[in-house]
Protein backbone atom coordinates (compact mmCIF):
# COMPACT_ATOMS: atom_id res chain seq x y z
CA UNK A 1 0.00 0.00 0.00
CA UNK A 2 2.76 2.39 -0.51
CA UNK A 3 1.60 5.51 -2.71
CA UNK A 4 -1.51 5.40 -0.65
CA UNK A 5 -2.69 9.04 0.94
CA UNK A 6 -5.47 8.51 3.71
CA UNK A 7 -4.95 11.96 4.56
CA UNK A 8 -4.88 14.60 2.07
CA UNK A 9 -4.11 18.32 2.27
CA UNK A 10 -7.39 19.96 2.03
CA UNK A 11 -7.92 23.90 0.85
CA UNK A 12 -10.39 24.25 3.11
CA UNK A 13 -11.82 27.83 1.99
CA UNK A 14 -12.21 26.62 -1.73
CA UNK A 15 -14.12 23.17 -0.24
CA UNK A 16 -16.77 25.48 1.45
CA UNK A 17 -17.03 27.33 -1.37
CA UNK A 18 -17.60 24.71 -3.93
CA UNK A 19 -20.19 22.59 -1.43
CA UNK A 20 -22.51 26.33 -1.38
CA UNK A 21 -22.04 26.47 -4.98
CA UNK A 22 -23.23 22.73 -5.03
CA UNK A 23 -26.52 23.66 -3.29
CA UNK A 24 -27.05 26.99 -4.45
CA UNK A 25 -26.09 27.67 -7.42
CA UNK A 26 -28.85 26.79 -10.26
CA UNK A 27 -26.79 24.37 -12.41
CA UNK A 28 -25.82 21.85 -9.49
CA UNK A 29 -27.92 20.61 -6.57
CA UNK A 30 -31.71 22.11 -7.65
CA UNK A 31 -31.81 21.09 -11.50
CA UNK A 32 -30.31 17.75 -10.01
CA UNK A 33 -33.69 17.35 -7.83
CA UNK A 34 -35.94 19.01 -10.34
CA UNK A 35 -35.09 16.50 -13.42
CA UNK A 36 -35.00 13.38 -11.01
CA UNK A 37 -38.87 13.86 -11.27
CA UNK A 38 -40.85 11.93 -13.28
CA UNK A 39 -43.57 14.47 -13.41
CA UNK A 40 -42.02 15.89 -16.72
CA UNK A 41 -42.62 12.36 -18.97
CA UNK A 42 -45.46 10.61 -19.96
CA UNK A 43 -45.82 6.10 -20.05
CA UNK A 44 -43.06 4.82 -21.94
CA UNK A 45 -44.27 2.62 -25.65
CA UNK A 46 -43.70 -0.59 -25.37
CA UNK A 47 -43.94 -2.38 -28.96
CA UNK A 48 -44.15 -6.58 -28.31
CA UNK A 49 -42.55 -6.84 -31.75
CA UNK A 50 -39.53 -5.25 -30.17
CA UNK A 51 -39.19 -2.72 -33.72
CA UNK A 52 -39.53 0.53 -32.80
CA UNK A 53 -41.94 2.18 -34.88
CA UNK A 54 -39.65 5.92 -34.53
CA UNK A 55 -36.53 5.82 -36.51
CA UNK A 56 -34.51 7.57 -33.23
CA UNK A 57 -35.91 5.09 -30.79
CA UNK A 58 -38.53 5.57 -28.09
CA UNK A 59 -37.84 8.53 -26.80
CA UNK A 60 -39.60 8.38 -23.44
CA UNK A 61 -37.33 5.32 -22.69
CA UNK A 62 -34.62 8.10 -23.20
CA UNK A 63 -36.31 10.69 -20.55
CA UNK A 64 -36.67 7.80 -18.23
CA UNK A 65 -33.20 6.87 -18.04
CA UNK A 66 -32.14 10.65 -17.91
CA UNK A 67 -34.71 10.57 -15.00
CA UNK A 68 -33.04 7.10 -13.07
CA UNK A 69 -29.73 9.03 -13.87
CA UNK A 70 -30.73 12.26 -12.02
CA UNK A 71 -32.83 10.17 -9.42
CA UNK A 72 -29.45 7.98 -8.64
CA UNK A 73 -27.20 11.65 -8.08
CA UNK A 74 -30.33 12.99 -5.58
CA UNK A 75 -29.90 9.38 -3.44
CA UNK A 76 -26.10 10.22 -3.56
CA UNK A 77 -26.79 13.44 -1.53
CA UNK A 78 -28.80 12.07 0.45
CA UNK A 79 -26.93 8.75 1.11
CA UNK A 80 -23.91 11.39 1.43
CA UNK A 81 -25.23 13.08 3.74
CA UNK A 82 -26.66 10.15 6.04
CA UNK A 83 -22.86 9.61 6.53
CA UNK A 84 -22.00 12.64 8.40
CA UNK A 85 -22.68 13.40 12.18
CA UNK A 86 -26.11 13.91 13.31
CA UNK A 87 -25.40 17.65 13.92
CA UNK A 88 -24.12 18.38 10.30
CA UNK A 89 -27.53 15.78 9.09
CA UNK A 90 -29.26 18.10 10.49
CA UNK A 91 -27.77 21.61 9.13
CA UNK A 92 -27.48 20.43 5.31
CA UNK A 93 -30.79 18.65 5.64
CA UNK A 94 -32.37 22.31 7.11
CA UNK A 95 -30.00 25.10 5.39
CA UNK A 96 -29.13 23.28 2.70
CA UNK A 97 -31.60 21.11 1.01
CA UNK A 98 -35.06 22.73 2.63
CA UNK A 99 -33.30 26.15 2.30
CA UNK A 100 -34.98 27.51 5.79
CA UNK A 101 -33.71 31.06 7.21
CA UNK A 102 -30.59 30.53 9.04
CA UNK A 103 -32.50 31.66 12.41
CA UNK A 104 -35.08 28.67 12.23
CA UNK A 105 -31.70 26.35 11.36
CA UNK A 106 -30.00 27.46 14.47
CA UNK A 107 -33.57 26.58 16.63
CA UNK A 108 -34.08 23.45 14.76
CA UNK A 109 -30.32 22.16 16.17
CA UNK A 110 -30.31 23.80 19.10
CA UNK A 111 -26.97 26.32 18.28
CA UNK A 112 -27.98 29.97 19.49
CA UNK A 113 -24.27 31.19 19.12
CA UNK A 114 -22.81 33.01 15.78
CA UNK A 115 -19.83 31.46 15.64
CA UNK A 116 -21.22 28.27 17.25
CA UNK A 117 -23.39 28.18 14.44
CA UNK A 118 -20.73 29.00 11.35
CA UNK A 119 -18.06 26.94 13.12
CA UNK A 120 -20.75 24.06 13.00
CA UNK A 121 -21.90 24.95 9.37
CA UNK A 122 -18.40 24.58 7.76
CA UNK A 123 -17.62 21.38 9.85
CA UNK A 124 -20.64 19.91 7.96
CA UNK A 125 -19.70 21.14 4.80
CA UNK A 126 -16.43 19.45 5.30
CA UNK A 127 -18.11 16.43 6.00
CA UNK A 128 -20.57 16.56 2.87
CA UNK A 129 -17.95 17.20 1.15
CA UNK A 130 -15.93 14.13 2.08
CA UNK A 131 -18.80 11.71 2.27
CA UNK A 132 -20.26 12.97 -1.27
CA UNK A 133 -16.98 11.58 -2.91
CA UNK A 134 -17.33 7.99 -2.16
CA UNK A 135 -21.26 8.57 -2.81
CA UNK A 136 -20.84 10.00 -6.21
CA UNK A 137 -18.45 6.87 -7.15
CA UNK A 138 -20.75 4.41 -5.64
CA UNK A 139 -23.91 5.84 -7.21
CA UNK A 140 -22.39 5.87 -11.29
CA UNK A 141 -23.10 9.99 -11.13
CA UNK A 142 -19.20 11.63 -11.13
CA UNK A 143 -20.67 13.12 -14.26
CA UNK A 144 -23.41 14.84 -12.62
CA UNK A 145 -22.02 16.01 -8.87
CA UNK A 146 -18.94 17.45 -9.29
CA UNK A 147 -15.73 16.96 -6.69
CA UNK A 148 -16.41 19.29 -3.96
CA UNK A 149 -13.07 18.62 -2.49
CA UNK A 150 -10.41 21.13 -3.30
CA UNK A 151 -6.74 19.75 -2.58
CA UNK A 152 -4.20 22.37 -1.45
CA UNK A 153 -1.95 23.67 -4.46
CA UNK A 154 1.28 22.65 -4.02
CA UNK A 155 2.89 25.07 -6.63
Amino acid sequence: MTGLKLIRPIDKEATLANVHQFFFNDRYYPTIRRRSGSWTVGSPTMDISGVSSAPAGNANEQKYLEIVHYRQAVNAVDYAIAGCCARSRAILKYEYQERLQIKEVKELVRLYGHDTYINADRYACFEFAETIETARVMYAVTDIIPKLQQEVNRN
